[in-house]
């Protein structure tokens, strides 16, 4: 039997060290296929979980931003007012119509119309209010409330008084409170107590409402400032006699240069434009 030496090179072997770093290095696998693949779909099922968790900074964004824009819509208001002798037509979100006389001025929440139909007047003003929720307006002594109809409120100075033309109206004041039916209106005593008043002509229908201003023998620099007012204009009037007096009616609206051309007819003056919103009257020569 013949043996067969192998022949080994001594350079197959490693050196002891070499072999030591190796195993210590190298890889060990030490679980089985089956625990690593259970491992993993672990690993997955955590990652999804925690993917459909809420993000709490996002969802704390988005409310910040819904309260701004909801105190936005809240505190949001839009004041209009009227010129010291002109009127004011103006339409509210709803459609409801308003009219506001000389020296008012009447604010709402045009954002938050459609939650509350609330507005605030100071003055004088005529409402015709569409059908729909409850409508109120604010005054300094008190609130009317109404479910369409149309009316009026004086709060001009200590006066309080409100006029039912259509529809009911509630008025409360000073924790009283008085209910009107057409042709009714409530007022203040000198008391201090609100009452109903039956069967009287109400002068706001036939007076503030009409679109008109009058003159009646009226000093004619008085004229001028009234003018001024009316139109945010200056006017020049150095040359008019001041105890001269006018009478006349300016049916609104009417143009700044026609009603000078009325006061200037009939006061035998003349007037010019010297710059925008400027005028100068001069007498005739």
């Amino acid at each position: 039997m013949n043996n067969k030496e192998e022949h080994i090179d001594k350079n197959d072997y490693l050196d002891p060290q070499a072999e030591a770093l190796i195993k210590e290095l190298g890889p060990t696998f030490k679980k089985s296929k089956e625990e690593s693949w259970k491992e993993l779909q672990q690993r997955i099922q955590e990652e999804e979980k925690s993917s459909r968790q809420p993000k709490w900074w996002l969802m704390a964004a988005s409310v910040t931003a819904l309260l701004a824009l909801g105190l936005t819509a809240r505190f949001y208001s839009m004041a209009i007012s009227s010129q010291e002798v002109a009127l004011r037509n103006l339409e509210l979100p709803d459609g409801s119509l308003v009219t506001i006389d000389a020296e008012s001025e009447l604010s709402y929440y045009p954002l938050w119309w459609s939650i509350e139909r609330k507005v605030n007047l100071h003055g004088r003003g005529f409402f015709e209010v569409e059908k729909g929720s409850r409508f109120q307006v604010k005054s300094k002594k008190g609130t009317t409330t109404v479910l369409g109809t149309s009316f009026t409120i004086d709060n001009t100075g200590e006066n309080y008084t409100v006029s039912c033309f259509t529809g009911r109206v509630q008025v409360e004041s000073s924790n009283q409170e008085v209910i009107l039916n057409p042709d009714q209106m409530t007022h203040w005593t000198n008391d201090g107590v609100l009452v109903r008043v039956e069967g009287l002509p109400l002068p706001d229908k036939d007076n503030w409402l009409q679109p008109e201003v009058s003159f009646q023998d009226a000093p004619i620099l008085e004229v001028i400032n009234d003018l001024e007012k009316m139109y945010q204009i200056k006017i020049a009037s150095d040359e008019m006699d001041s105890e001269r007096r006018f009478t006349a009616t300016f049916q609104l609206p009417i143009h700044p240069e026609t009603a000078l051309d009325i006061v200037c007819s009939a006061t035998g003056h003349e007037y010019s434009s010297t710059q925008k919103g400027s005028f100068q009257i001069k007498e005739v020569r």
